[in-house]
């Protein structure tokens, strides 16, 4: 289903889918997961690995997936692609079995030894091939900048505008860097919407919790704002976890006067509560992800309710927000997310279209591929155009 372009749009309908705390005194509480009661499944049950992170035998089976060079092995890489997307599921899978112990008993240390091994192993699976990278990245130059003591990484191309910006959220569940695949993204969308990108270089979880990334969103945009950057010249791209972020950064700003040019949330994470009904069941290549969703959140939220409109966008007020393109697809485990922030901003007045692609998975626009390509191009479509707004609006 497609909801209409953004062209002169207004409320839009939807198709029917189916601080820095001291980390020694971390406190998390252990609710009964959604999933409670189900069986977790061994990492590679069936195989020599029987539940054990081997990490280079893992390397050596990777190897075998995932030609550096070719990006795959054959004239197809589909099936290269879906072998690596089930032993990150997973992956993810059995991390979330080992995690239960740790959170139930408050075993501090040992949580963030454990998330710290999460972060390595998410850069070393989520990445693009040395020629998708090298192609990606060939065509913006990069550059660092602090904006209001909060670090960023800039993405610009060539013929970029000059006046206007791009805030890029990433994801990765609140506790995990943006990742290789992320990166290349990101160069991409530059490239595609001709203007700069700043990525958010926000606090993670466990070691700076909820408010902490929101915080630092928020004091990034400020940055720019008291820069001199018109509001009405930049725009928010978020994907995932990221996008919670990102809404309640933009609700901060709002709040201050500050009314910014729009947003794109490719399959946002919006609802920590996991209320969506194919989060609860079992919806990808196997049953563990929405275990290590849930545990994700808490590394997060320790202790804070799920449902907090700062923590869960879609329970608080929206009609402050800028007008909004959605995208998700059918194969994505958080999908139901995007459908319910699209209801929300539908009851709220907002302007917002959202797009759900037929496959491809979560964020699958990390991946290089046609649909993929479409994706951003619709999504810098978009942003160009409601900074244009703006500016007219001026």
């Amino acid at each position: 289903g497609y909801a209409s372009q953004y062209s002169g749009m207004s409320s839009c309908g939807i198709s029917a889918i189916d601080d820095g705390r001291d980390p020694g005194n971390l406190a998390f509480d252990m609710p009964r997961a959604p999933s409670a009661g189900r069986a977790f499944v061994p990492i590679f049950a069936s195989t020599r690995f029987e539940g054990k992170l081997d990490l280079d035998a893992f390397s050596e089976r990777r190897a075998i997936w995932m030609d550096p060079q070719t990006g795959g092995a054959g004239p197809s890489t589909r099936w290269v692609r879906r072998a690596g997307v089930w032993a990150h599921d997973r992956f993810l899978g059995a991390l979330a079995a080992r995690f239960r112990g740790p959170l139930s008993r408050g075993d501090t240390g040992r949580l963030l030894k454990m998330v710290r091994s999460i972060r390595r192993w998410h850069e070393f699976l989520d990445r693009p091939s040395a020629a998708e990278m090298a192609s990606a990245m060939s065509a913006v130059s990069l550059g660092r900048d602090v904006l209001n003591g909060v670090y960023a990484e800039e993405f610009r191309a060539a013929g970029s505008m000059s006046d206007a910006a791009l805030v890029y959220v990433h994801g990765g569940s609140f506790v995990a860097e943006r990742s290789p695949r992320l990166t290349a993204l990101i160069a991409r969308l530059a490239v595609a919407a001709r203007m700069p990108v700043l990525a958010i270089d926000y606090r993670l979880a466990p070691e700076h919790p909820f408010p902490a990334a929101i915080d630092d969103v928020e004091n990034g945009i400020v940055e720019l704002l008291a820069r001199g950057l018109s509001a009405r010249r930049i725009a928010v791209v978020a994907e995932s976890a990221g996008a919670a972020i990102a809404l309640a950064a933009l609700n901060r700003v709002a709040a201050k006067g500050a009314h910014l040019a729009g947003a794109v949330l490719l399959s946002p994470w919006v609802d920590l509560t996991l209320g969506g009904r194919n989060v609860r069941g079992t919806f990808s290549f196997t049953g563990g992800a929405p275990d290590a969703t849930f545990i994700c959140a808490q590394l997060y939220l320790q202790g804070q309710d799920p449902a907090d409109p700062m923590a869960s966008p879609v329970f608080g007020d929206l009609a402050g927000l800028p007008p909004i393109q959605i995208h998700s697809s059918r194969t994505d485990a958080l999908r139901s997310d995007a459908a319910l922030l699209a209801e929300r901003l539908e009851a709220a007045g907002n302007q917002y279209a959202l797009k759900v692609w037929r496959n491809g998975g979560h964020v699958f626009e990390r991946f290089f591929g046609d649909q993929s390509d479409q994706s951003l191009k619709e999504a810098a479509i978009f942003l160009r155009r409601s900074v244009d707004r703006g500016q007219a609006a001026q």
